[in-house]
C-alpha cells in the first residue's frame, strides 16, 4: 500500500498544535500548550530553550521530546526511545511506560530522562521499576539516549513518578511507592543517587504522604522546585485518568529536604477541575531567564471530555504575600483552532513523521518511502496486520488521503474512532 497524502481538517472551535505558530509574550500563554494525549508532563530549561516530555503508555515510540523557545510553540524533535523497548537496556520494559521526566546537569552537559516501566522479569505489579536515560545536550534532537536501565527498585509494591532534585551539592531522586496498587500505604520517598544516575546511595527516607482531610486517595506525581528559603513540592491526589477522575492539586514546603518535616498549604489544594479543565495535575515547574516560575501539568480539556485524553498546560505561579508559589487555577483552551490542523505530503517525505506511533509490544512497523509511504503487510500485531496511529487532537475532524494499493493479502483501512478502554481514561486515534 502507498499512502501519497494526509490531511486532517480540524472543525470543532479548541485547541492544538502540530505545527510552529507566530512568536507571543511570555504574558499570553497559549493552551493547551502540549495539545492531545501528553500525560505527566516534565519541563526543563537549557539556557533560553525548554525541552518536555510525556508519557506515551502503551504505545511506541516512548516518551516525547518537545523543544520550545517560549512555553508556547512547541515541536516534537525526538522520543527517548524511538524504536521502544528494543532501545532499553536489556530490552528490560515489558509495558506500564509512564511517566516520563526530565533533569538537566549543566555539569555534564547532559540531559538525563527518568520513567516509569514494568520490568519484564518481574511478575505482578512490583515489576514496576523506575529507570535512567541520558543524552548530551547538543544531541538531544538528532541523537539516541543511552539507557542506564531500573535504577530505583522497590519492594513495597512497586516505584513510579521519579524526580530529579539537586540540593547543597548532592543529588536526590524523589519517587513514589505504588502501594495503593496492592492494598498497602503510598508515600513519597527520597535517597541520594550517584552522578552516573546508575545506582541509588546513602539512607532512604519517607517525605510525605496523604495527611490533610481533603486527600482521600494517593498522594503521586509530585515535583520539587527551590524559591527563597524552602523547597517546594506540587503534588498530585486522587484518580487520574478516566471520566471519573477526580485530580487535585496540593502545595507543601520544608527547608530540609531529608528532615521528613512537611509543611502543606493549609489552604490546599490549590488547584481543582474548572469550567475549562478536569482533574488537573502530575506536572513539573520552571523558571524562566527573567526568574518567573510556570508550571507544565495535565488536564483534560472539557470540550472534548476524555476523547483526546490528558493535554499539556501552562500556567504562571505567583507568589502569595506569606510565601507560597500559587497557580491562578483559572487557564482557558485558547489554542486557535487552525493550529490543529495536520497535513503531511509522503511523496516528499524521506523518513517517518515523529508524530506516528505503534502498539508498543511490537516492533517498529516495516515501511519504505518510494513516491509514498509504503506500508508491507505484516501479522506481527497479534494478525491484526501493520498499522501506524497518532491520538486525535479533537472530536470534530475530516480526514482526506490519497491511497495507491499494490499487491495485498489483506484490507487496509484509514479512519478514526474512539477506543472504550478502562485505561488510560477513553481515548479515540485515526490510524491506517
Amino acid at each position: 500500500m502507498f499512502l501519497k497524502n494526509l490531511k486532517i481538517q480540524i472543525f470543532s472551535p479548541v485547541v492544538i498544535v502540530m505545527v510552529m505558530m507566530a512568536q507571543l509574550s511570555f504574558a499570553q500563554l497559549i493552551n493547551p500548550a502540549l495539545p492531545g494525549d501528553n500525560p505527566d508532563p516534565s519541563v526543563i530549561r537549557v539556557g533560553n530553550t525548554y525541552y518536555a516530555t510525556s508519557t506515551t503508555n502503551e504505545w511506541a515510540p516512548y516518551f516525547t521530546i518537545y523543544k520550545s523557545t517560549d512555553l508556547k510553540n512547541w515541536t516534537l524533535i525526538n522520543h527517548v526511545f524511538p524504536n521502544g523497548y528494543k532501545d532499553m537496556q536489556n530490552e528490560w520494559g515489558e509495558n506500564n511506560f509512564w511517566a516520563s521526566e526530565l533533569a538537566y546537569d549543566a555539569d555534564q552537559q547532559r540531559i538525563y530522562a527518568y520513567y516509569t516501566a514494568h520490568n519484564r522479569g518481574v511478575a505482578g505489579n512490583p515489576g514496576l521499576q523506575c529507570g535512567v536515560a541520558w543524552i548530551d545536550v547538543d544531541k538531544i534532537e538528532t541523537g539516541k539516549f543511552t539507557d542506564n536501565g531500573p535504577v530505583i527498585i522497590e519492594d513495597d509494591c512497586g516505584a513510579i513518578d521519579a524526580f530529579e532534585f539537586k540540593d547543597k551539592g548532592k543529588i536526590y531522586v524523589f519517587w513514589k511507592n505504588d502501594g495503593n496498587g496492592c492494598g498497602k500505604e503510598s508515600w513519597i520517598w527520597v535517597q541520594e543517587i550517584n552522578k552516573e544516575r546508575t545506582k541509588l546511595i546513602g539512607e532512604k527516607r519517607k517525605a510525605f504522604t496523604k495527611s490533610q482531610p481533603w486527600e482521600d486517595a494517593l498522594v503521586e506525581g509530585a515535583c520539587f522546585f527551590r524559591k527563597g528559603g524552602y523547597i517546594y513540592s506540587l503534588y498530585a491526589v486522587g484518580g487520574c485518568c478516566d471520566a471519573n477522575c477526580n485530580y487535585k492539586t496540593g502545595l507543601a514546603r520544608t527547608q530540609d529536604i531529608l528532615s521528613g518535616d512537611w509543611e502543606k498549604y493549609e489552604n490546599n489544594p490549590v488547584m481543582v477541575g474548572n469550567e475549562n479543565w478536569q482533574c488537573p495535575g502530575h506536572g513539573t515547574v520552571v523558571d524562566s531567564p527573567d526568574g518567573k516560575l510556570y508550571m507544565m501539568y495535565h488536564a483534560f480539556n472539557k470540550n472534548y471530555d476524555v476523547f483526546v485524553g490528558r493535554e499539556g498546560i501552562v500556567e504562571e505561579l505567583v507568589m502569595t504575600d506569606d510565601g507560597w508559589p500559587m497557580p491562578h487555577n483559572a487557564t482557558v483552551n485558547n489554542r486557535a483552532k487552525s493550529d490543529l490542523n495536520f497535513q503531511e505530503d509522503f511523496t516528499k517525505a524521506k523518513k517517518l513523521n515523529l508524530a506516528w506511533q505503534w502498539p508498543s509490544k511490537d516492533l517498529r512497523p516495516e515501511l519504505a518511502f518510494n513516491k509514498g509511504l509504503e506500508l508491507i503487510g505484516s501479522d506481527k500485531n497479534h494478525n491484526l496486520g501493520t498499522f501506524l496511529g497518532q491520538y486525535i487532537k479533537s472530536v470534530n475532524f475530516d480526514i482526506e488521503t490519497e491511497i495507491t494499493v499494490s499487491s495485498a493479502t489483506s484490507g487496509i483501512c484509514l479512519g478514526g474512532a474512539i477506543f472504550k478502554s478502562k485505561w488510560p481514561g477513553e481515548l479515540g486515534g485515526i490510524g491506517i
